[in-house]
């Protein structure tokens, strides 16, 4: 009894791996992706939180952060406008704080 049953293990362990992983890409055969309506509202309401999240969030300059993520970056203390422009945009959302 314990033989077949550990047989059975065996074969219930092994049995997925022989399942195909072939799955086709969304859009394939011609047909376009059409998202059900719950998924389109919740992507909705993904989209309506983002926004208000951005209005709520204000960028602050951290010049200390600054300077860090100068050093990480490329080995130097100066930055230029446009990476301190495009950091404050992509910390924007996170700078609920001070």
């Amino acid at each position: 009894m314990r033989k077949s049953l550990a047989w059975l293990l065996v074969v219930c362990l092994l049995l997925p791996g022989c399942a195909s992983r072939s799955v086709p890409p969304i859009g394939a055969g011609g047909q376009p992706f059409k998202p059900e309506s719950d998924e389109r509202a919740l992507w909705a309401k993904a989209e309506k939180e983002e926004e208000a999240l951005l209005k709520k969030a204000k960028a602050y300059d951290d010049p200390l952060r600054e300077d860090y993520l100068a050093k990480v970056g490329n080995g130097s203390r100066r930055t230029t406008s446009a990476m301190r422009a495009a950091r404050a945009s992509s910390s924007a959302c996170c700078a609920t704080r001070r």
